[in-house]
């Protein structure tokens, strides 16, 4: 055979010779030869038929990719696949995105399955978290960028030619950092400042010896010199704010104890209370946890304070430490169950005469003497509590403010001031001896205690108490003005959006689109930062008054602690303007302020990976998604009860306040389906109501903006990204800006408390009420995102 011959045809002939033997044994030695050599040559066949199973099966992976990756590339947009004509951008900020968005992505997952994992998916191998954060996200990316560049002006030496706020914060930050004069000090600045704040060096708690009944404690005066002082009462707060009802004029608001000072500060209120955790089972055990470091750093620190307050040579007992760090800790859930009782009164702010407080006690004159003489060193600001200076308190403050007055009128005046003296050495214990230091960090959701350096913390004290210097001192002026007018651009864009939206709504009457088009017309953005703050005449006149050295540092705290609370307090009389007023232009989060109609986007904000990043669609998708997002806030539950001036005034009718309920119900009903299986726990869909419906709407309206704008031009291609189309690179760039990873612990606490839902579960609820986006990705229907059922929307 021709095969045969082929095969056995080798260079010495020797096969073919074989052949040719006349020789029967010759012949048949030579069959058997051939018979082994067919069993080989069978045996190679088998090896083939393995070889090309192989390849068919490669072939056939390979076809699924392709089908995979056609799902992705194959849009429906009018854009075509990348063909040779389609310019590629290569500018630095194109290939900053391209490298930031690819390197965090996972093409191996289906954007239709998880689009969150498809854009996200290695977003934590490019950025590994600190061991400090219980979350990193983008958003932190930015403020380490911002610290880093503060970080190195802060370290050089001051300079006699610097505007006068700049020597300022090197100063401050010098004396922050400078841990051996602070060790060298002792615990001399705690004496003179317990003293200012009328406390004894030791309570009375201590003293076994001491008369119960040897003298009163007047713990008014003692909360009126903590609010002036360190800027945070113990167990009240007020504050001269804006009139919720007449933002034009500033008012006195009374309520829960909130930490205002620059130090850590005990009491926590805001949104920090854990009302469930009082019935939770689950939550008494972590609270258990909680409870033990707390009271062993009670302990440890009351031990060692005693010693030396004291001066003596024996230390206080130690159970008598052990019971003073439990009484503490025992007042302070006192207080938290105190301030969860109006839990479930409405937060509609009343405005009473301080007379008018109810009372349970047998005087009413109390808050009338506190709030005397909290005012009474502001020349400029003379009370009258009768005619014309009013409380301004919520529902549950109210109650609380009520409650208050009774639990401390049975509390023995010994704990009281126990625990007005541990606050005040717990609020500056920051200046002494770095072995004594702690933060809250140490009492966080693993009860660890995991602590931030020193220099962080240094940077991030200037950061807040300095922040006009320090936008001063890193602000790229013709970046940020080139991206305001940008910016502002995007704002108008959004803007005509959501009012076209407005205009083509069935749902609404004539009245009542009148009236939203009224209060979006009448929106303020403000971009950047103040104007007024590149004079460097009129930045230092507004630090000039601030007092800062560089080897003083817990005076420097306290002195603008006090500068801030007296200017808080001479506001009181001051009108207000809907402009930049207290807002940081450092802060990496756009904000809607309702009580002023004001949208604000910090100079922070406008960088990546946020904005300036190359292509229109990539910065609509993100930076535009935000500013939406923030827009959305003027009319969601809490934003229609603001007027188009910012005063929480009624201006829509109560039929269409129920329409747009009724249309809310959607997102209530669509995020409490969705669950988190790394807690084992499900979003709470009313919770998280406004936040959830401030992303889907957001993203529609930036989505419409930048098909509006896209109109005009068509763009490049991302370099990397060709085969993707503009409306794809659009919901990437809106993904990508939440991408982060997240704690299990803080992941907990957020779904139970927080009123923003998780990362992942932001984009996948906004996505899905996106029909664009399932066009976009050729989603089919019945796909996780592209649900068969109704979206959500509402503007």
């Amino acid at each position: 055979m021709v095969t045969q011959n082929a095969l056995f045809n080798n260079e010495d002939g020797s096969a073919r010779a074989m052949i040719g033997n006349t020789s029967y044994n010759n012949r048949r030695a030579a069959l058997e030869d051939l018979t082994h050599i067919d069993s080989r040559f069978s045996r190679f066949k088998k090896r083939i038929y393995v070889i090309l199973l192989i390849v068919a099966i490669i072939l056939g992976i390979f076809l699924v990719i392709f089908v995979h990756n056609s799902r992705i590339t194959d849009t429906q947009t009018e854009d075509p696949i990348c063909t040779s004509e389609d310019p590629i951008c290569t500018s630095e900020e194109c290939i900053r995105s391209a490298a930031h968005l690819r390197l965090s992505m996972d093409f191996n997952v289906d954007p239709c399955d998880d689009f969150y994992k498809f854009t996200c998916g290695r977003w934590d191998v490019e950025h590994p978290s600190h061991i400090w954060h219980y979350e990193y996200t983008n958003f932190d990316t930015v403020k380490e960028r911002i610290m880093t560049k503060l970080l190195t002006l802060l370290e050089t030496n001051v300079s006699a030619s610097e505007p006068l706020p700049l020597q300022q914060m090197k100063d401050l930050y010098t004396s922050c950092t400078d841990t051996d004069t602070l060790d060298s000090l002792g615990y001399t600045d705690l004496f003179k400042y317990l003293k200012k704040l009328h406390l004894p060096t030791l309570p009375r708690f201590f003293n076994s010896n001491t008369s119960k009944n040897s003298s009163s404690f007047d713990w008014i005066k003692r909360e009126v010199a903590m609010r002036t002082t360190l800027g945070a009462g113990v167990f009240v707060d007020l504050l001269v704010g804006p009139n919720i009802y007449n933002t034009t004029e500033n008012v006195i608001y009374m309520g829960f104890p909130n930490s205002n000072s620059l130090l850590p500060g005990l009491i926590r209120a805001e949104n920090k209370w854990k009302p469930n955790s009082w019935y939770n089972r689950n939550k008494r055990n972590e609270q258990k946890k909680l409870r033990y470091t707390e009271i062993t750093y009670g302990k440890d620190v009351l031990e060692v304070l005693a010693v030396v307050l004291t001066k003596v040579s024996k230390k206080v007992d130690a159970w008598l430490a052990i019971h003073a760090a439990r009484t503490i800790w025992s007042i302070k859930e006192d207080l938290e169950r105190l301030a969860i009782l109006g839990m479930f009164l409405e937060n509609q702010i009343k405005v009473l005469k301080v007379d008018d407080i109810p009372f349970i006690t047998h005087s009413n004159k109390e808050w009338r003497r506190y709030l005397t003489m909290v005012f009474n060193e502001t020349s400029n600001v003379k009370l009258d509590l009768d005619n014309k200076d009013y409380i301004y308190t919520s529902d549950k403050e109210l109650l609380y403010l009520r409650q208050l007055m009774s639990y401390l009128s049975k509390l023995p005046d010994s704990k009281v001031e126990l625990f007005m003296w541990w606050v005040a050495v717990h609020t500056v214990i920051s200046s002494t001896p770095a072995g004594y230091y702690t933060t809250e960090d140490s009492r966080s959701f693993k009860a660890s205690d995991i602590k931030k350096i020193r220099t962080t913390q240094c940077v991030n004290l200037v950061t807040k108490t300095m922040k006009y210097a320090v936008t001063y001192a890193i602000a790229e002026r013709d970046f940020i003005e080139n991206a305001r007018i940008k910016a502002d651009e995007i704002v108008d864009n959004i803007r005509d959006a959501f009012e076209k939206n407005v205009k083509s709504a069935i749902w609404l009457d004539s009245d009542a689109k009148k009236a939203v088009l009224e209060k979006s017309e009448n929106l303020i953005s403000l971009i950047g930062f103040p104007e007024w703050l590149l004079n460097v005449r009129m930045l230092e006149d507004f630090y000039r008054k601030y007092k800062i050295q560089n080897n003083t540092f817990f005076d420097n705290i306290m002195g603008i602690a006090k500068t801030e609370t007296h200017l808080n307090l001479a506001s009181l009389r001051e009108e207000n303007a809907r402009t930049w007023k207290g807002q940081n232009p450092i802060e990496v989060n756009a904000q809607n302020y309702l009580s002023y109609n004001l949208l604000v986007l910090p100079m922070a904000i406008l960088t990546h990976p946020f904005y300036n990043l190359g292509l229109e669609s990539l910065n609509y998708g993100a930076l535009g998604s935000t500013i939406g997002h923030e827009l959305v806030h003027g009319f969601d539950l809490d934003g229609i009860k603001y007027n188009k001036w910012g005063y929480r005034k009624a201006w829509m009718s109560n039929e269409t306040a129920r329409a747009i309920i009724r249309r809310l119900l959607c997102f209530v009903e669509q995020y409490d389906e969705f669950s988190v299986s790394a807690v084992n726990k499900t979003v709470n869909g009313y919770q998280t109501l406004s936040e959830n419906l401030a992303d889907s709407e957001g993203l529609r309206l930036s989505y419409s903006a930048y098909q509006h704008h896209s109109k005009y031009g068509k763009e490049p291609k991302l370099p990397g990204f060709e085969s993707f189309s503009k409306d794809q690179m659009f919901f990437i760039a809106y993904t990508s800006i939440w991408c982060g990873t997240t704690d299990t612990d803080l992941l907990e606490y957020e779904i139970e408390y927080d009123e923003h839902s998780p990362k992942h579960i932001r984009v996948l609820g906004s996505l899905q009420n996106s029909h664009e986006f399932a066009e976009a990705f050729k989603c089919p229907i019945g796909s996780k995102f592209n649900p068969k059922r109704t979206r959500c929307k509402v503007w």
